[in-house]
């Protein structure tokens, strides 16, 4: 990419950025109480085919294009991991030297990243430049002002076997999502890491109640429902939020 090529991408990002800012906050707005995954990391680590693995059931997938700024837009999908429903975010890959005034204007699509409950911080493995691509994205996410948010390092492309030398940060895992290497031990990583603190428990909620049922279903997994006659019987797993907001509905076994 030329410096001419270069400047005009940043251009072309800053206009776009200004239109997703008010698409966000409508966005977030609907997910209160499900657990979010931002997915971060440096341009082309492979942020994108991860995200499109754990939606391989599903129709719509984000794209995966190798260039500068492929995915702008925060791409934010309904996934299932481990049985647990949540929201994964794809963000815009970062890359050294971002101009401040970039930094500015990507801080309203990375809401998403401020809010997530785990960051997976993709790192692609076959890199040479690969310590200088995490400090990058390290740097970034801290003048973005995110903090406190646990990391899992997800080493990808270790089908390319240049990993061996890396000191690997930790919490982390090897994978390559191309070849779908340890795709499952991630899933593990993920579950142990983020939904440790979930409730497995039981909800009665009275058939005149639909809009309480309603926000179970949707911010709930649901593992079982039965029915009687005047009330609804929902077997779940669900966040602390949801299992003291609806306490009122709880049946205690």
């Amino acid at each position: 990419m030329t410096k001419r090529q270069f400047h005009l991408a940043l251009l072309k990002a800053k206009r776009e950025l200004d239109v997703l800012k008010k698409q966000r906050l409508t966005q977030r707005k609907r997910r209160h109480g499900v657990k979010k995954i931002a997915l971060v990391g440096y341009t082309n680590s492979g942020k994108s085919s991860l995200l499109n693995y754990f939606m391989q059931h599903q129709q719509k997938h984000v794209l995966e294009k190798d260039m500068l700024f492929a995915s702008l837009e925060t791409q934010s999908r309904q996934v299932l991991i481990g049985g647990h429903h949540c929201i994964m975010s794809d963000t815009v890959g970062f890359i050294q030297g971002l101009p401040h005034h970039l930094i500015e204007a990507f801080k309203s699509t990375l809401e998403e990243v401020k809010e997530a409950d785990l960051l997976l911080h993709v790192i692609d493995s076959a890199s040479d430049d690969v310590m200088m691509q995490i400090e990058t994205v390290e740097q970034v996410l801290k003048d973005l002002g995110i903090k406190d948010i646990p990391i899992l390092y997800v080493y990808n492309k270790t089908d390319l076997r240049r990993y061996a030398l890396i000191k690997a940060k930790q919490p982390s895992i090897f994978i390559s999502v191309k070849h779908q290497i340890h795709l499952d031990l991630l899933e593990n990583k993920i579950v142990e890491l983020c939904f440790n603190e979930e409730h497995h428990c039981f909800f009665k909620v009275p058939y005149i109640n639909g809009a309480i049922y309603q926000e179970l279903r949707h911010h709930c997994t649901l593992l079982e429902e039965s029915y009687e006659d005047e009330d609804v019987i929902m077997e779940v797993r669900c966040s602390s939020a949801i299992f003291e907001k609806y306490q009122a509905f709880r049946l205690m076994h």
